[in-house]
């Protein structure tokens, strides 16, 4: 059975309507602490699920303002504004995806099932037109990494995504200037990893493209 999150909220900040303010203006804001909670792993096993992986499953879960991301980073989350060019990236992506295979689908900041105790919803998922929005379905995910994503996206995502089953994972790192690819997942974790200059084209589900 897969673990299940139990969450005792004794001491949660929630967004006060100073945060959101602040939030609308571009600033990041904590929203819980790891004082904030104690979690569970599963009630068979009795095993607690560790602190981060924990704030991992809270951030998918949380309910942000629209614009915004929450990302766990060490032992807060992290409520942040996407980035114009962060998104004009995202959106380039799906729209090179598109245009090598027409017979491909993307979704963009979905949430897809699958990914673990709450759904996570990746930069870019890659899809066969007509396939549901599983993990099982899925032929790569891309996440575009972010000052505030950096430990999520190189670090959390790549064993979910892992152990979802998802083939290939891509993490794009505007600020190195680097891709770096995740395949044949196993046991969990990605088997092999390549990392190139963002100038590489790059092989994804079955097409070449450059970022």
């Amino acid at each position: 059975m897969a673990a299940s999150l139990a969450v005792e909220w004794s001491r949660v900040q929630i967004l006060s309507a100073r945060q959101r303010a602040g939030l609308r203006t571009g600033s990041s804001c904590i929203y819980a602490t790891a004082a904030s909670y104690h979690g569970y792993g599963d009630g068979e096993r009795g095993a607690p699920m560790s602190l981060h992986h924990q704030l991992v499953e809270v951030a998918a879960g949380m309910d942000v303002p629209e614009g915004f991301r929450a990302d766990a980073k060490g032992d807060v989350i992290v409520v942040s504004p996407q980035r114009p060019e962060h998104w004009n990236i995202i959106q380039e992506i799906a729209f090179r995806v598109r245009l090598a295979d027409a017979e491909l689908s993307t979704t963009s900041d979905v949430k897809i099932a699958g990914t673990g105790e709450n759904d996570k919803a990746p930069d870019v998922a890659i899809f066969r037109k007509g396939e549901a929005l599983h993990a099982r379905n899925a032929l790569a995910f891309f996440e575009v990494v972010s000052p505030s994503s950096i430990e999520a996206d190189y670090i959390d995502k790549a064993r979910l995504y892992a152990e979802a089953g998802v083939p290939e994972y891509l993490i794009v790192d505007p600020a190195r200037e680097t891709w770096t690819l995740h395949s044949s997942p196993s046991d969990g974790e990605y088997q092999l990893t390549s990392t190139k200059p963002i100038s590489t084209p790059v092989r994804v589900a079955d097409i070449e493209f450059e970022l």
